[in-house]
C-alpha cells in the first residue's frame, strides 16, 4: 500500500517532491556536497517520465535549500518569487503552445548568465525541452553555455539527445533518466483505477497519464493511429484526409509522435511471438499477418523520417506517406 500520493495534474514546478529517479538524485547530490555539480546538467530520457519535475526540485533546492543539501526548504520566503514566475536569479523558457522558444528569448540569456545573482549564491536556468529549440536558438545557448559569470547552474531537458548539436553534448553532464516501475507508478492518483491496457500503455510514464486524464489528446492520437493502421492493414490503402488528420496531430501533438513509437514497438514484438497487451485485439491478428521484416522496416523509416521531419522541419504530410509506403498499394482522395 502507497501512503503518499502525487497529483499528476500540477506543473512539474509546483511538486513538492520527485517519484522515482532516486540514483540519478543522489547521484547529483554527492556531486554538491562535494562542490563538483557540473555546471549544465542535460536531462534526457523518454518524454513524460518526470525530467522537469526532477529539474525543477533541483533548481528549487539550489535557490532555496540548506546549503549543500540540494533539498528544498518549504519554508523559504523565495519559493513565491518562484512560483510566480519572478526569482531574479532564475531564468526559464519553456515550449510555447506551437512546442516552440524563440531563438531571440535564448539571446536573453546572455545578459543574465553575465551577472552576479541577486537573492541567492548561484543562478539557475532551466529549458523544457531543447526539441523546441531551432538551430539559431541552439546556437544562441551554446554561447551562454560557453561563457557563463560565476555559480551558473543549467538544466536542460531533452526527449531525444541523439539529436543534439555536438558541441552542447560536449558541454554538459548528460543524465540518463528512465520510465517509473509499477510501484513508482502507484504514487500517483487515478493509476490504480486505469483499465489494464491503458496501464500498459503508460509504459512507466506519469506524463501519459496526465494526457490520459487531463487533455486526453495522447489517448485520441493513439485511437487514431490505431484506426488508420487498421484501415492500410484491411484494405492496402488510406484516404489523403485520414493521413492529413493524422500528420495534423503529429505535427502539433508531441504525444502522437511517441504513441506512434508505442505501436510500432508492439507490432514488432508481436510479430516475434512477444507480449503486445497495449494493442488492442481487432488490430492484432493484422499485425501478425505482416512478417518480422516488415515491421522492423517500418520502426527503422519511422526512426529516420521524425528525425528528418524534426530537424530540416519537413512537411508531416509527406513525411506519413513516405512511412506508411510499405504497407499500402496506393492513397485514395
Amino acid at each position: 500500500m502507497v501512503a503518499i500520493m502525487i497529483d499528476f495534474l500540477k506543473a512539474p514546478k509546483n511538486q513538492e517532491r520527485v517519484i522515482g529517479h532516486s540514483s540519478a538524485y543522489e547521484a547529483l547530490k554527492k556531486a554538491h556536497v562535494q562542490n563538483q555539480l557540473h555546471h549544465a546538467l542535460l536531462l534526457t530520457g523518454v518524454k513524460g517520465i518526470g525530467k522537469a519535475t526532477l529539474a525543477w526540485q533541483i533548481a528549487k533546492a539550489l535557490l532555496c535549500g540548506k546549503p549543500k543539501s540540494l533539498k528544498v526548504d518549504l519554508n523559504h520566503p523565495d519559493l513565491a518569487l518562484i512560483a510566480a514566475g519572478s526569482h531574479p536569479d532564475l531564468f526559464i523558457l519553456e515550449a510555447s503552445e506551437n512546442n516552440s522558444i524563440a531563438a531571440q528569448d535564448v539571446r536573453y540569456l546572455k545578459n543574465f548568465v553575465s551577472k552576479t545573482p541577486m537573492r541567492s549564491t548561484c543562478k539557475v536556468v532551466l529549458i523544457d525541452s531543447l526539441e523546441a529549440l531551432n538551430r539559431f536558438g541552439l546556437n544562441a545557448l551554446l554561447k551562454s553555455l560557453e561563457e557563463p559569470v560565476g555559480e551558473v547552474y543549467f538544466f536542460l531537458i531533452c526527449h531525444e539527445s541523439r539529436s543534439l548539436l555536438p558541441t552542447i553534448r560536449s558541454r554538459c553532464q548528460t543524465v540518463f533518466l528512465s520510465p517509473l516501475n509499477d510501484l513508482e507508478l502507484e504514487c500517483f492518483s487515478s493509476f490504480s483505477s486505469l483499465e489494464p491496457t491503458k496501464k500498459a500503455l503508460i509504459s512507466g510514464r506519469p506524463g501519459i497519464l496526465s494526457a490520459f486524464i487531463q487533455e486526453e489528446t495522447f489517448e485520441m492520437a493513439w485511437d487514431e493511429i490505431i484506426q488508420s493502421f487498421k484501415t492500410i492493414l484491411e484494405n492496402g490503402y488510406i484516404s489523403v484526409e485520414k493521413l492529413k488528420e493524422l500528420a495534423g496531430k503529429m505535427k502539433t501533438y508531441s504525444w502522437a509522435r511517441y504513441g506512434m513509437v508505442h505501436f510500432l514497438r508492439n507490432a514488432v514484438r508481436l510479430s516475434s511471438n512477444l507480449p503486445a497487451d497495449v494493442l488492442p485485439n481487432k488490430i492484432k491478428k493484422l499485425v501478425q499477418a505482416k512478417d518480422l521484416a516488415t515491421w522492423l522496416k517500418m520502426w527503422d523509416n519511422w526512426q529516420r523520417l521524425e528525425q528528418e521531419v524534426t530537424a530540416l522541419s519537413l512537411s508531416w504530410n509527406e513525411a506519413l506517406l513516405v512511412f506508411f509506403m510499405p504497407l499500402q498499394g496506393k492513397i485514395r482522395k
